[in-house]
């Protein structure tokens, strides 16, 4: 069943408050104050779609909301959104750092280079202060600078700025790696699940069957499914379920759709339907999830 889309409640950018669309090789570099300070210290809930962004907060007090789960980093810190990601930002007035927003060209450009553990950048970072002063520290310094050359542009700017993204794209990665631990999967086999979630971010809605999903991969169901097990723990349907109650939540929280209208976006044949799935997965229903975040539609 074909979806139909809510209109947009969700907000989209490129830059917040501006054009969804970010020039295709364009970099935009700018203060943390340069935007929120005439908003009152106050970023609302809105995703990118198109674009990556990596925000160093270098002093200040800072309140972070990504798909529903609050952060309060201490500075310095790192927060980095890949696109898609649903966020706000809440900041003291005497914050203080910069907002680098880059093309997702350049960021995929590293998770191929650096597969498997490249895919790290395809979810949301929140790196501390507190707990890892070495990294945040190299990513500040070639912030920094890359902030100097943008804002001081000459001869050779933009090869440098292309650099230290790549620089710091590459410390975030392997920042992760000791958190995520090693699969033992060849990079082959990581090219195959990140196809497979790609397909899913892609066609969630339209409800595709695993085996579907495997075909366009290039495996078979039993291939796709020893593969998930083995990363994620839990089979294809479970990755294809999780995606879809991710954009349920996303809906229900920061939507002004109706449960129908919510199920219809997702392509569910009716709210009864979509109701059970919700339920099952989350042990809850959609009116009482969104109840306990404050909504009463």
């Amino acid at each position: 069943m074909p979806s139909n889309p809510l209109p947009p409640a969700i907000p989209v950018y490129g830059l917040y408050g501006a054009s969804p669309e970010i020039a295709p090789e364009g970099v935009h570099c700018e203060t943390i104050g340069a935007r929120s300070q005439r908003l009152h210290w106050h970023i609302a809930s809105h995703r990118h779609i198109h674009g990556y962004q990596i925000s160093l907060f270098a002093l200040g007090c800072v309140t972070s909301e990504i798909d529903g789960t609050v952060f309060h980093p201490t500075p310095p810190c790192i927060v980095a959104m890949p696109p898609t990601t649903v966020h706000s930002f809440a900041f003291s007035p005497e914050t203080d750092g910069w907002v680098v927003s880059m093309p997702d060209s350049l960021r995929s450009r590293v998770v191929t280079e650096m597969a498997p553990a490249g895919n790290v950048l395809d979810r949301p970072i929140v790196i501390d202060g507190k707990d890892s002063k070495d990294v945040v520290e190299n990513i500040a310094r070639n912030l920094t600078e890359l902030a100097f050359e943008y804002t001081h542009p000459r001869s050779g700017s933009d090869l440098s700025i292309e650099a230290r993204l790549h620089l710091v794209l590459v410390d975030l990665v392997r920042s992760q790696q000791d958190i995520l631990g090693a699969f033992g999967i060849s990079s082959r086999a990581e090219n195959y699940l990140r196809r497979f979630r790609r397909l899913v971010d892609e066609h969630f809605r339209e409800h595709w069957t695993v085996e579907r999903y495997a075909r366009e991969t290039g495996l078979t169901p039993v291939h796709l499914n020893r593969l998930c097990r083995s990363v994620f723990g839990i089979g294809p349907s479970g990755v294809i379920h999780q995606r879809q109650m991710l954009e349920a939540r996303r809906l229900l929280v920061y939507s002004d759709g109706t449960v129908g209208e919510i199920a219809y976006a997702l392509g569910f044949s009716d709210q009864a339907y979509f109701t059970r799935f919700f339920t099952r997965e989350s042990g809850m229903g959609p009116k009482s999830f969104r109840s306990s975040h404050g909504k009463r539609r």
